[in-house]
């Protein structure tokens, strides 16, 4: 109800200064999703910590290996805006 600045729910009303209605946001990998194995999005906290945990886990591995012979330390990243 914008003209008594109020949003109604079944438990109730809340009243607001402003509304804003945020849908959020999904990662798209434009109909390839097999992608998404290898390519993770990051959109939360949770995303960075597995990414992060990923990168570490790499290097780790190329440390044991001696080296990067087998292109392990090879990273991308794509993306737009902030990216």
């Amino acid at each position: 109800d914008l003209t008594n600045q109020k949003v109604t729910f079944a438990t109730g009303d809340l009243n607001f200064d402003y509304l804003i209605v945020a849908t959020g946001a999904t990662h798209s990998y434009f109909g390839k999703d097999e992608w998404e194995k290898n390519a993770p999005g990051l959109k939360s906290l949770a995303d960075a910590t597995s990414i992060r945990s990923r990168v570490l886990t790499v290097f780790e591995t190329a440390e044991r290996e001696g080296g990067d012979s087998s292109g392990l330390l090879n990273f991308v990243v794509i993306g737009g805006g902030p990216t």
